[in-house]
């Protein structure tokens, strides 16, 4: 495989043989000889035998825990807690019992820095940000937006946001995001 290939593959799968084993022919083929392995990354489905068992995994925790890490998913691989709770409905605040109950479930990766976290795998946080419906998803989109903007977040990481609002009024603020990132 191509060093492209394998970096993509394990930043998807933080290594896990099983992981690699369901996402590696699928991302061979939507790379092809000369691709964009990033795109390709992103464009391919999780595959159905991951879903299952992360559906099964997520199925089995505690009430509130699944749909707060698919709130987090929106916020991306890595999340900071108090960006988590600014968007969260009111019903999973506080979200810090849910994160240590998926640390211990080996879902999130505390980092170094106190407050933020990571997903497992890029797969998992995949398939809990594809449990939303378009509508939750571009309102986070558009919750995340204005907490990062508040926050101080670079115009890459808001048009981001902004953009998945478009629908919602989101896209005039994204274009504002696009046009900074141009110079």
């Amino acid at each position: 495989a191509r060093p492209a290939v394998v970096r993509a593959l394990h930043a998807a799968t933080r290594g896990n043989p099983f992981l690699i084993e369901h996402t590696l022919p699928e991302l061979s083929a939507a790379a092809g000889d000369a691709g964009d392995v990033a795109a390709a990354l992103e464009a391919i489905r999780v595959p159905e035998p991951i879903k299952e068992i992360l559906g099964r995994r997520l199925q089995a925790l505690p009430p509130g825990v699944a749909e707060t890490l698919a709130t987090a998913a929106v916020l991306g691989d890595e999340f900071r807690l108090g960006q988590l709770e600014a968007i969260a409905s009111p019903e999973l605040r506080p979200v810090l019992p849910a994160i240590e109950t998926a640390l211990r479930s080996r879902m999130l990766e505390a980092r170094e820095e106190v407050d933020r976290y990571a997903f497992a795998h890029e797969l998992l946080r995949r398939t809990l940000y594809s449990a939303l419906s378009k509508s939750r998803a571009a309102r986070l989109h558009l919750l995340a937006a204005e907490t990062l903007e508040q926050a101080g977040a670079g115009p890459g990481e808001l048009a981001r946001h902004y953009w998945a609002a478009r629908d919602i009024g989101g896209a005039e603020q994204a274009g504002r995001c696009y046009v900074a990132l141009a110079g």
